[in-house]
């Protein structure tokens, strides 16, 4: 038996989330403060491109399409897409309420099958996996641009920059590694979560494979939106500009968030990377909320709209 974990660490891993969201919320609230940012005008919140508010939208679909894809091909089923494609939904739904979206697997895998369950842990936490990497591979090139080319773009870690892109370099190369040659080594089984994937059936290398490039099509995506929503508010992405984005998410999947799916999260690593006019911040803000609406908030409606109607069908 694990020992069981101390108070202080329960309580510490229970309201990190809550402190880290709560530090981020507050430099957003602190940088809209400044220079008469309040201020902002109603026209301030409109979108001044709105054509690109189309790639924003029909890009979504896309973005669900490749997540419920990886989902289905990981649990190798031969049976309709569109069964994989409500369960990701329904998930989406319990992440959104929950910290670092952690209720995501816990629904997508209760609607299987019991037999089916530990194979859909495993399922979930290879995909998981692989778009972590993604995102810290994308982040890692992105901060060594960024860095060469603007040291001093990030001030509060221009003397750290090489420990920091080294320690980047070698995180991501090391979790590429796990991910190829995972293997739950037989003496994990006494750990709750190595135990309930140890004996489904593993993931093949060339599966794992595909999944990792479904991940790189899904991070395209979600950069092709962060673009778009940008441009829509007349933010400029002119010179190394664009490659903030990756840095954007990269902070994201790093930094705790609460519930509600990192909102307040984005939007100050926005203002802290690309640092607009004053007279922009508060496009910046909508720009970023626009990605985080139609991106998360609208399939976890459609995905608790499945979920009411299942009860009503079991009853």
């Amino acid at each position: 038996m694990p020992p069981a974990p101390t108070p202080f660490k329960t309580l510490f891993k229970r309201f990190l989330p809550w402190i880290s969201t709560g530090a981020v919320v507050t430099y957003l609230i602190w940088a809209t403060s400044h220079h008469g940012v309040w201020k902002a005008q109603l026209a301030d919140l409109i979108p001044s491109h709105p054509v690109w508010l189309i790639a924003l939208i029909f890009a979504m679909p896309l973005n669900w399409f490749l997540e419920s894809w990886k989902w289905h091909r990981l649990l190798q089923r031969t049976a309709a897409f569109f069964q994989s494609f409500r369960e990701v939904l329904i998930g989406s739904s319990w992440g959104f309420i929950t910290p670092n979206r952690t209720g995501d697997v816990v629904a997508r895998v209760a609607y299987l099958p019991e037999d089916s369950r530990a194979q859909g842990t495993r399922a979930f936490m290879t995909g998981a996996f692989a778009q972590m990497w993604i995102t810290g591979f994308a982040g890692t090139c992105a901060w060594w641009v960024v860095q060469s080319n603007e040291p001093h773009h990030l001030a509060l870690f221009s003397e750290w920059s090489p420990v920091i892109g080294a320690l980047l370099v070698a995180t991501t190369t090391l979790t590429l590694v796990i991910y190829l040659l995972w293997r739950w080594p037989a003496r994990w089984n006494r750990f709750s979560v190595a135990s309930t994937v140890l004996h489904s059936a593993p993931v093949s290398r060339m599966l794992r494979m595909e999944i990792l490039a479904l991940s790189a099509l899904r991070f395209a995506v979600f950069a092709v939106q962060f673009f778009a929503a940008l441009s829509a508010w007349g933010i400029s992405l002119s010179g190394l500009r664009a490659w903030y984005i990756p840095l954007v998410y990269l902070g994201n999947m790093i930094i705790p968030s609460a519930a509600l799916s990192e909102m307040g999260t984005r939007e100050a690593l926005t203002l802290a990377l690309f640092q607009p006019e004053p007279s922009q911040w508060w496009a910046t803000v909508v720009a970023v909320f626009a990605v985080w609406l139609i991106n998360l908030g609208v399939p976890a409606l459609a995905g608790a709209a499945l979920v009411l109607r299942h009860q009503n069908n079991a009853r």
